[in-house]
């Protein structure tokens, strides 16, 4: 407004604007530094609340992801594996990191058994890998790097 009317310089209302924008970064950098010093605390008092990895790394899967796990079952299966291993594969590759073996189960409605089996199976082929979390007992599963050179090389 000062500008407008001519009471202020174009070069004064930049400066004023600079010095506006330096102050609201100081403000989220004092917010930043509080909160992870809530952070910091809580750490220190043993670490808060226990994550459930599980809850964190699967995500919700869409119509096209179901169809796209039914569809690489039913391909595998036509190959002559096991329609769950192809299933477990695609629910890996849709998947956003690794997936718990309970997850597996849930996902796919199908017994600890077969998940069990079958993500051996896909191991041995050089498909899948299995993990461990921090503080967790189950397995988790992820696809390995690469996993069509190895199974095209048999490893």
């Amino acid at each position: 407004m000062r500008f407008e009317g001519g009471a202020s310089s174009y070069l004064e209302v930049l400066d004023a604007e600079r010095s506006l924008f330096t102050t609201e970064l100081d403000l989220v950098e004092t917010r930043r530094d509080q909160l992870q010093s809530t952070v910091n605390l809580y750490r220190a008092l043993g670490g808060g609340c226990r994550v459930h990895y599980n809850l964190l790394i699967m995500k919700t899967l869409t119509d096209s992801d179901r169809r796209f796990i039914e569809r690489l079952g039913l391909q595998a299966q036509s190959e002559g594996f096991s329609r769950i291993a192809g299933q477990l594969w695609a629910t890996l590759i849709v998947s956003d990191g690794p997936v718990s073996s309970s997850q597996l189960v849930d996902t796919l409605r199908v017994s600890k058994a077969s998940v069990s089996t079958n993500t051996c199976f896909l191991e041995r082929l050089g498909i899948v890998e299995r993990r461990t979390m921090p503080g967790e007992r189950q397995d988790f599963f992820a696809i390995r790097p690469h996993p069509y050179a190895a199974l095209v090389e048999g490893r």
